[in-house]
């Protein structure tokens, strides 16, 4: 899960509280790629924010890989879903501080912060002018785009602000059944839940079938007042169309949390506008992160040597 010594020590440590026989298990620390891809062929389990064909290749008697994130989209490779390798992720544990942070954003031009932001940096009294163009989330709706753990736990939150939740999902079940929602739209309706938003959150998995669907089309059916949050991947949303659409104030404005290129390049016309809220790649982070997300893969580990089902595996066809 690192290259940094002192951190994968910690992480053993974290690993190990969740096993019951912490020493039947050897933990390899590997500081780069070519060290991870010798590892050898006695390595069955292997966990890792990065992963390539090249260590792969190296690993031969591999049989399950556990990915220190949510999104598996980086390292499904060829190689790795024709595999009979297991793959699972990191979910559940930074969910509600990712829908957290969503609801950060969607405050932010509710309440008018950029406003208040300038207040203090002019430090010109500026209460009336605010005061009249601050809104409230309470009666406003929420598309939401992807009803997985992140999508779940911020349509909880968007219910406690008292916004009306709709959401698109391949989930068959009745809103009925889904706590915190109003109404179910299926992908055939994505156009008529994105037209009827105030503000509209993507929440779902990068994957063949989602890459580049929030396109210049889509984008026409979000009201003028409308505002976009994207916590999912960066490349879900057609970035220069989303860019022509805020500059003609087409939409309202964007809280972006992703891009399509990472690091976002310093000559990005999106740092230029002043209707959108930008992050970098941090929605899902918090300081007890790592401890977690050991904690998590020990848990799993333990179930791994029990014969146990794994949790949070992936459907490496599917891509989540």
């Amino acid at each position: 899960m690192t290259n940094n010594r002192k951190m994968f020590d910690r992480i053993v440590e974290w690993v190990g509280a969740e096993l019951d026989s912490p020493d039947s298990v050897k933990f390899i620390f590997c500081s780069s790629n070519e060290e991870f891809a010798s590892a050898g062929s006695d390595v069955a389990v292997a966990s890792s924010y990065k992963f390539t064909p090249e260590i792969f290749s190296g690993l031969t008697g591999l049989k399950w890989l556990h990915f220190g994130a949510t999104g598996v989209d980086g390292i499904l490779f060829p190689e790795l879903i024709e595999s009979d390798v297991t793959l699972t992720k990191a979910v559940g544990f930074h969910s509600k501080v990712t829908a957290e942070h969503a609801i950060a954003m969607m405050l932010y031009f509710e309440r008018k912060f950029a406003e208040s932001i300038k207040f203090k940096e002019t430090r010109k009294w500026s209460q009336r002018e605010i005061a009249l163009r601050n809104g409230t989330l309470s009666g406003k709706s929420l598309g939401i785009l992807g009803f997985g753990a992140v999508g779940q736990a911020l349509s909880e939150m968007a219910d406690v602000f008292g916004m009306n939740v709709s959401v698109a999902t391949r989930s068959s079940k009745s809103s009925d059944l889904l706590p915190h929602v109003n109404r179910i739209y299926p992908s055939s309706g994505l156009n008529e839940l994105i037209a009827q938003s105030d503000y509209f959150a993507v929440c779902v998995p990068l994957t063949k079938e989602t890459k580049g669907v929030i396109n210049r089309e889509r984008l026409s059916f979000m009201k003028e007042s409308a505002i976009i949050i994207n916590v999912a991947r960066g490349a879900i949303v057609d970035e220069p169309a989303l860019y022509q659409a805020l500059s003609q104030k087409k939409i309202a404005g964007a809280g972006l949390d992703v891009f399509a290129t990472e690091p976002l390049p310093e000559d990005n016309p999106l740092f230029e506008l002043d209707n959108v809220f930008l992050s970098p790649h941090v929605a899902g982070n918090f300081g007890d992160y790592t401890h977690l997300a050991a904690t998590d893969f020990g848990v799993n580990l333990q179930r791994y040597l029990s014969g146990k089902e794994l949790r949070n595996v992936v459907d490496k066809s599917l891509g989540y």
